[in-house]
């Protein structure tokens, strides 16, 4: 042990002063074209007002509606609310996000969208009834796309 007068922290290295939820921003359901908003809470877990910088990269899609890559002093036991707008140009999948940086930590927030996809609902089983061994029998099934997206599908069976 030093002979030092060495401080202890308040606050052990691996404990998080912040947190962030959701812990990631998923945007559903969206058109093209059309505006969505989503909010994140960032919450100062300690008992002193904490300095933090949030920041994303530029996009043509998401954007962070406060002033970025800035520090903001965050209260203690208090939220601080982040809007990200997102704004698609086409029905397919997004994916950035969010760096909120403190004086120990680097938290990173994913930001993704989910665009279109096929769902395809088949029967829960099929019943062929009795069939005569080597003989090739036949079934007419219906297949119902209850996505947002065409889909190809092949259907097979094992042996």
């Amino acid at each position: 042990m030093s002979g030092t007068n060495e401080k202890l922290p308040s606050v052990l290295q691996k404990q998080s002063l912040f947190q962030v939820s959701p812990p990631e921003l998923v945007f559903e359901n969206f058109a093209t074209q059309e505006v969505s908003e989503m909010v994140l809470s960032l919450v100062n877990k300690d008992k002193f007002p904490r300095p933090v910088k949030v920041s994303m990269e530029r996009s043509p899609h998401f954007e962070l509606m406060c002033p970025n890559d800035v520090f903001h002093i965050v209260p203690p036991g208090t939220s601080s609310p982040l809007r990200i707008r997102f704004t698609p140009d086409e029905m397919k999948n997004y994916c950035h996000e969010l760096v909120c940086l403190t004086a120990r930590e680097r938290i990173v927030v994913p930001i993704r969208a989910i665009g279109a996809r096929a769902i395809l609902h088949f029967p829960d089983q099929l019943d062929f009834s009795e069939c005569p061994v080597k003989y090739s029998t036949q079934k007419t099934l219906l297949v119902h796309n209850i996505g947002n997206l065409a889909a190809d599908y092949q259907l097979s069976n094992q042996r």
